[in-house]
C-alpha cells in the first residue's frame, strides 16, 4: 500500500490542505491517487509538498477513512509510515546522545537508562505513559553507552494528545534528514 501512494505521489500527483486539528508543525493533505482518497500527514509545509512533492520520509502516516471536514484526528484512525518510522528512530539513535539534556540525565543516573520521552506527554515530570516514550539509551559510568538505542516498541506517533513531538535539536536533525531525502528524489527522477 505505501509503495503504490508514494509511486503515485513521485508521479506528481498533488492535493490541497485539509484542514484538522493538529499541532504544528504536522500538514494533512488529500491526496487523490487512482485508487482514491487519502489523508496524508506531512512534516513539510505546503510550500515545500508543492513545489517537490511528498518523499517517502515524510509523510508521517495516513488517516483512514478519510477525516470529515472539523473532525478531530484519532489514533484510531492513523495508520504509521513504517519508512518514516524508522527514520525517526535513526535520527534518535544518531543524534540524541548530543543533547545536554541526556548527557545530563545520563550523568546523574550513572548506570541503567536514560529515556527520550515524546514532547506532547503532559506529564514530562511524572508518571509517563508508555506509549509516550520513544526509545532509550543504556547508561554506564555516567555516559550514554555508544549504538544501544533501543526503540520503544509501544510508542505511538498519534495519540489523545495529539501527534509526536521532539526536542528542538532532534526536530531540526530529522527535517535535515527530510530535506536530503527530497534532494536526493529529485536527483534519480531530474
Amino acid at each position: 500500500m505505501w509503495k503504490q501512494l508514494l509511486n503515485v505521489l513521485r508521479a506528481g500527483v498533488t492535493g490541497a490542505p485539509v484542514s484538522a486539528q493538529t499541532r504544528a508543525p504536522f500538514h494533512v493533505y488529500r491526496v487523490e491517487t487512482p485508487t482514491g482518497s487519502r489523508d496524508i500527514v506531512s512534516l513539510l509545509s505546503k510550500d515545500v509538498a508543492f513545489e517537490f512533492g511528498l518523499v517517502g520520509e515524510a509523510i508521517v502516516g495516513e488517516y483512514a477513512p478519510l477525516l470529515k471536514e472539523g473532525e478531530r484526528p484519532t489514533d484510531a484512525n492513523f495508520r504509521p509510515n513504517p519508512a518514516f518510522v524508522k527514520l525517526l528512530h535513526d535520527v534518535i539513535a544518531r543524534h540524541a546522545p548530543e543533547l545536554p539534556g541526556l548527557q545530563a540525565e545520563a550523568r546523574r543516573q550513572h548506570t541503567g537508562w536514560v529515556y527520550v520521552i515524546d514532547a506532547r506527554t503532559p506529564t514530562p515530570n511524572g508518571r509517563v505513559p508508555s506509549h509516550d516514550i520513544v526509545g532509550s539509551f543504556e547508561v554506564r559510568d555516567g555516559e550514554v553507552v555508544g549504538n544501544s538505542y533501543q526503540p520503544n516498541a509501544n510508542h505511538r506517533l498519534l495519540t489523545s494528545d495529539g501527534l509526536f513531538g521532539l526536542e528542538t535539536a532532534l526536530h531540526e536533525r530529522l527535517m535535515e534528514r527530510i530535506n536530503e531525502s527530497i534532494v536526493a528524489s529529485h536527483h534519480r527522477t531530474g
